[in-house]
């Protein structure tokens, strides 16, 4: 756990130069431990951050309560900074102050402090960031930060700032080389982000048993789906109802699929348990369920075929993406542009949606990490694919191929890993729908 030896890019240095210089400062891409930055951030910035602090741990659906917390919050005049990870094509996406990318200038300013500071304190390319967005949105005198835990919850760097309320999305099968494979122990790892006193939303009603345990041990005030509060939908309307108040025909939320419901309504409890410190009415909610955006979440970006971009890497967020597809019944046929990394669990997203990719187009991700052409295909056929899977040398001959193969009545889904995703982006941003 030592750093390199390399250059520390000089004044007026690029972000790219930055984020090369970090890749190589540190031995390990992950090491989780709050010691390192936390010894760094009191050389920044002693003392605790002056504004409210909102931690989204989860297997999945942290992005979006991050979104949905961003818009509703900026509709409710509050100053909020926002920070999430991975990005899809601009590192910018990370950080954002009141809806808008932090600039190339800025990062790299908080970047030179961050290395000014830090010594010979080794720390990798996510607490860089970590560290700067912090920094960022203390110099921006925020009000609301809120924070995208990267990998687990305990050990992140993410929590080494207490957070006023969190909520923990969902636990599943993810990241197992770092958390293991066992639910109950990855709960326990996501429940670290809770602090006694403060409100922690449990967002599913089938959580593991650990998770509710950790929350009564550090006595974090636990409020769960289905016994804290619940939703309803009623044609184009939706209704939240909790133990004390209530909101009624709310708008449905701007990003596709009914699990945003369950999004939202997790949202929507913690702002109410943190109703003194952050007041939001109705009108600021209904306003963020209408202008929340979230890049690669079934996103449309094509049509004959229709295209959408999907940054689903396991099961749970396979089966969600399932569901999306089956609602357009006006799709002939389905094919995937798909790759990912090694450790995800490729055979269990194949088993969820083989019955419904006629054909997979595969390619291989640029990175040490990713699955080799053969991994892949073995993997999606022990899934129980039994169409046809065609390798690539690259994305865009994937993609190409895969939308002439789908013809102008049928539809194609670009998933996996975020780089997946974010080349799909990059793809269409220059072609029209």
């Amino acid at each position: 756990m030592t750093a390199s030896c390399g250059d520390k890019p000089s004044v007026g240095a690029s972000l790219d130069d930055w984020l090369n210089y970090q890749l190589q400062l540190h031995t390990s891409e992950i090491d989780l431990g709050l010691e390192r930055i936390g010894r760094v951030w009191k050389l920044l910035h002693p003392g605790a951050p002056d504004a409210r602090i909102i931690t989204v741990a989860g297997t999945n659906g942290k992005g979006s309560c991050v979104a949905f917390l961003e818009a509703i919050l900026i509709a409710a005049d509050f100053h909020v900074g926002a920070y999430t990870s991975p990005h899809l094509v601009r590192y910018n996406e990370r950080i954002r102050i009141d809806g808008n990318e932090a600039s190339d200038t800025d990062i790299c300013s908080a970047f030179e402090q961050i290395e000014n500071a830090r010594g010979d304190t080794p720390l990798t390319y996510f607490e860089f960031g970590t560290l700067a967005a912090m920094l960022l949105f203390v110099q921006s005198g925020v009000d609301v930060i809120v924070l995208e835990v990267g990998l687990g919850g305990r050990l992140d760097a993410a929590n080494l700032f207490d957070a006023d309320g969190v909520i923990i999305t969902s636990i599943g099968l993810d990241h197992t080389d770092w958390l293991g494979d066992d639910l109950e122990q990855i709960a326990v790892e996501k429940a670290g982000v809770m602090r006694a006193g403060r409100p922690a939303v449990i967002a599913r009603p089938d959580m593991p048993a650990s998770l509710h345990s950790v929350a009564g041990q550090v006595g974090a005030k636990a409020l769960v789906r289905g016994h804290d509060y619940n939703l309803s939908v009623s044609g184009d309307e939706w209704h939240w109802q909790g133990n004390e108040t209530a909101h009624h025909a709310l708008p449905l939320p701007l990003l596709p699929g009914k699990h945003q419901l369950d999004n939202a309504a997790a949202v929507i409890a913690l702002l109410d348990s943190m109703r003194e410190s952050l007041p939001v009415n109705k009108a600021a909610i209904a306003t963020g369920l209408k202008t929340v955006s979230l890049a690669g979440r079934f996103q449309q970006v094509g049509s004959n075929p229709l295209v959408f971009v999907d940054v689903a890497h396991n099961r749970e967020a396979a089966a969600v993406l399932a569901d999306a597809m089956r609602t357009h019944d006006e799709v002939k046929e389905w094919h995937a542009v798909a790759s990912f990394y090694a450790d995800k669990p490729i055979e269990t997203i194949a088993e969820e949606l083989r019955e419904l990719i006629s054909r997979w187009h595969i390619y291989v991700l640029k990175d040490a990490r990713a699955a080799s052409s053969e991994i892949l295909q073995e993997k999606i056929r022990q899934g129980g694919v039994e169409g046809s899977i065609d390798a690539y040398g690259s994305f865009k001959q994937a993609v190409e191929s895969a939308r002439s193969a789908a013809g102008a009545d049928g539809g194609l889904v670009i998933f996996g890993s975020f780089e997946v995703a974010g080349a799909a982006l990059e793809y269409f941003s220059s072609k029209t729908l």
